[in-house]
């Protein structure tokens, strides 16, 4: 099955959840990690990780 994905509001300014309408699981940066490249996956939401927090900058790109 594909994931359909919509943004979801967070406490933190600026900030997003992108959530799966599949299974409500989130993206998620593989094992916490933040450096270059890391990979992505879909977790269960967990309101105190950060790697699962997304903002948009003025320019369109994505950024964590």
């Amino acid at each position: 099955r594909n994931h359909i994905f919509t943004m979801v509001s967070t406490n933190v300014p600026n900030a997003y959840y992108i959530q799966s309408k599949l299974n409500d699981f989130v993206l998620d940066l593989k094992d916490n990690a933040t450096k270059a490249h890391t990979g992505l996956v879909v977790s269960p939401l967990n309101n105190e990780s950060t790697t699962q927090l997304w903002s948009f900058d003025e320019d369109g790109t994505k950024s964590y």
